[in-house]
């Protein structure tokens, strides 16, 4: 015959697990999500820079044209941009049947600008969402809390 505290004691156990499980569980997944953000904003740093190395690599070269010419006209370097454009994208100079580095990322948040006669700069900025959507419900309390994080990189480098 069991005792009276121990029945007790074995309730108890089932409840305090009951309010544990959720928290550890939520905080698990909040870690997996910021590592994963951490792991994609590498992923970005690392592409931003390859992009401005290869820019800068081919700026001052006369191959695709000089960063700008005298009236600070960037237009006379098209070829530079786009190429540099899709190194940040998918790593190649060109994306044909080439996936995004990251899932999400377009040409459209990608800019490769010339900092000035010497310097090539390139910046990227992508929204991270979190696996589990992008917008946090209030219940019908406001409105709903966006999740995105915007992410930004940027590289300078010196014309070579």
């Amino acid at each position: 015959m069991k005792n009276v505290n121990q029945s007790k004691q074995t309730g108890l156990a089932a409840v305090e697990f009951v309010v544990v499980v959720p928290v550890l569980l939520f905080l698990m997944l909040a870690t997996a999500e910021f590592g994963r953000m951490l792991y994609q904003y590498e992923v970005l740093t690392r592409a931003t820079r390859d992009a401005a190395r290869y820019a800068s690599g081919e700026a001052g070269t006369g191959t695709l044209g000089y960063i700008n010419d005298s009236t600070g006209d960037t237009s006379s370097w098209p070829g530079l941009q786009s190429e540099t454009t899709s190194i940040a994208l998918c790593g190649f100079r060109d994306c044909t049947d080439q996936p995004a580095i990251i899932e999400g990322l377009n040409t459209s948040d990608i800019e490769v600008l010339a900092a000035d006669d010497f310097h090539v700069t390139v910046n990227i900025v992508y929204n991270f969402v979190p696996l589990f959507g992008n917008t946090l419900s209030t219940f019908g309390f406001g409105d709903p809390i966006s999740l995105a994080i915007p992410l930004q990189s940027s590289v300078t480098m010196r014309a070579l």
